[in-house]
């Protein structure tokens, strides 16, 4: 396969079954021996001198394949991408060109992510980041194939072919990808299992189990001739054995039951009904398995705390949020899993406004994602994502109420807000009405923080000025509030503005970076608070001694005379004075965001 795919143009047989072209035969066939004989700088040399002696887009196409095919045979895959990417084809280019530079492409793609793949192994703290790049590239690789067979069927048409018979290198490589994408699924799928919880494995399982039985029904109901039903049922196979690793971990486990015994041999009865083709079968078999991963998972919530159930849902969000590409299965398991926490919040007595908003949101996005809507679908997934953030702090005990604990979901909040605002540019912005809701739900929860730093810092001050140990207190709660408070005040006129931007519909670069600033801003305020500097005498301290009270990017503004009394009631005035004066303030027009801007 490898002498079939790196093949070059050469003058005497493709090249010039397509034009004869007008300059010296001589060096188009010295580039080749060159490449031929593996001398790679040289033969970049000649085409490059190549490239400027040709004037047509088809010629120049042909070199700059030959370009980026040296660094493919020299194994610099990173380089032959960005050259093979670099080839301008027209809105009409050859098909015999186009066939050639994407399967090269992909070639290219499904080479380097090998790369990824053997990383993985080395290098476990990278293999999150290693995955996915691999994944991705080995996503582009299978469509690029599909360009490429479209190309060769288009060639074929030209040839007078009637009927289009998939090429033997294009069907291998695809094989070959696939089954590198199921490897390396595997890899880390074993990888998380390792680390999952049994609630976590169900919600997983369930997710799983209920995606190959959908794929598996829909193949039943489709009228395909038995080539193509064969080709989809090997694909449904790579799928489903990508789960038997955490089939085995949960069979192990013994916090399931006896309920749970024989689970996995009932999925290996499955895998072997599928591999035969006996699809009704092996569909029933799953369909017992979700009844019964579904009831265990209901049994093993049902005595788990308010807030710890809720934080597993959390935890079940953020994983699906994650998954590249966003599984059907996994929102659908989702949904199971928080229509069972309704039905224990209600037996509770406990509101469930927040979680009826979140399962009309993900019903949306399980819709989309039966459609193959992916981006669509993570966003409503997010929205309801943000609803589960909301609800964990309505449930939160009194007693854990902080300012770190409401930062860290003010964090939660506009992280959401920030990936909504990416997808929905991705999409050319057809979500605007649910970006706009995601940020103001997050500008709406942030309004809270000026009560709850009242809050705390009168029970600081009533705390006594002796500690425990003997050791003098000091009740000036300057530091490190005189940051904290300023990095969430400008965070918050982010949010303010980042809004005010969606609904004017001015969006691309400006809106999100107001969007990421507001989320720096609050992180740092969080690791400020959590990381305070060394205690000063700051309250007593001329303000010339007192480090400024701006984030590090208003370093330049001019520190204010005035000095800071040491009553804790001049604190409380500053903040109740910042309150009024936020709420009291129109949307604030920064420099370089006018209104008339229009996205680009």
């Amino acid at each position: 396969m490898k002498q079939m795919i790196l093949t070059v143009f050469m003058m005497n047989s493709i090249f010039c079954n397509l034009c004869a072209l007008g300059y010296e035969k001589q060096q188009m066939f010295d580039a080749v021996n060159y490449y031929q004989a593996e001398d790679y700088s040289q033969a970049r040399e000649y085409y490059q001198k190549l490239l400027l002696q040709v004037n047509e887009d088809w010629q120049k196409a042909i070199i700059k394949y030959n370009l980026a095919t040296t660094y493919l045979a020299e194994g610099d895959y990173v380089k032959a991408i960005r050259d093979f990417q670099d080839i301008s084809l027209g809105k009409n280019p050859f098909p015999l060109i186009l066939r050639y530079v994407k399967t090269n492409l992909a070639v290219a793609r499904w080479r380097q992510a090998k790369k990824n793949i053997e990383l993985m192994d080395t290098e476990p703290n990278s293999l999150q980041e290693d995955y996915l790049h691999a994944f991705f590239l080995l996503s582009q690789a299978l469509q690029d194939l599909n360009a490429a067979s479209d190309a060769n069927c288009d060639v074929n048409t030209l040839e007078g072919d009637s009927i289009c018979i998939p090429a033997y290198d294009l069907s291998t490589l695809q094989k070959a990808i696939q089954q590198q994408l199921a490897q390396i699924h595997l890899k880390f799928q074993s990888y998380r299992t390792a680390s999952l919880t049994p609630i976590e494995s169900l919600s997983m399982l369930i997710g799983g189990v209920h995606s190959i039985n959908n794929a598996i029904k829909e193949l039943i109901e489709v009228n395909i001739n038995s080539h193509e039903k064969n080709q989809h049922i090997q694909k449904i196979v790579l799928q489903a054995k990508t789960w038997e690793p955490l089939w085995h971990n949960m069979s192990v486990s013994k916090n399931l039951g006896a309920s749970f015994d024989g689970t996995e041999n009932q999925y290996v009865a499955f895998l072997e009904l599928l591999q035969q083709g006996n699809l009704d079968k092996a569909t029933k078999i799953l369909d017992r398995l979700e009844v019964l991963l579904n009831s265990v998972f209901s049994s093993l919530l049902d005595n788990d705390p308010t807030t710890q159930l809720i934080q597993k849902l959390i935890t079940s969000y953020q994983r699906s949020i994650t998954s590249i590409p966003l599984q059907e299965g996994e929102v659908k398991s989702l949904s199971d899993q928080q229509t069972v926490v309704m039905k224990i919040l209600k037996v509770k007595e406990l509101g469930v406004n927040l979680l009826e908003k979140a399962q009309d949101k993900l019903r949306k996005s399980l819709e989309l994602s039966h459609e193959g809507k992916n981006t669509e679908a993570k966003i409503f997934l997010l929205d309801a994502y943000q609803n589960i953030q909301l609800l964990s702090w309505e449930n939160l005990p009194q007693t854990e109420v902080s300012i770190e604990i409401f930062l860290q979901h003010a964090i939660a909040l506009q992280t959401a807000t920030v990936m909504v605002g990416q997808l929905n540019q991705k999409i050319g912005n057809n979500l605007v009405e649910t970006a706009i809701s995601t940020q103001n739900q997050a500008t709406k929860f942030s309004e809270k923080f000026w009560g709850l730093v009242e809050k705390q810092q009168l029970e600081n001050f009533a705390k006594p000025s002796v500690d425990a140990n003997g050791n003098k207190t000091h009740r000036c709660q300057f530091q490190p509030w005189n940051e904290v408070v300023a990095l969430f005040n400008s965070g918050y006129n982010e949010t303010i503005t980042a809004e005010s931007l969606l609904r004017n519909e001015i969006f691309g670069h400006t809106l999100l970076q107001h969007q990421d600033q507001a989320l720096r801003d609050w992180k740092k305020a969080l690791n400020t608070l959590k990381n305070p500097p060394p205690p000063q005498d700051t309250c007593n301290a001329p303000q010339s001694d007192i480090s400024q009270s701006e984030p590090d990017r208003n370093q330049d503004q001019q520190q204010s005379e005035e000095k800071w009394d040491t009553s804790i009631d001049e604190v409380l005035r500053l903040l109740q004075a910042m309150e009024q004066d936020d709420r009291q303030k129109k949307v604030p027009v920064r420099s370089g965001v006018q209104s008339q801007e229009k996205a680009w």
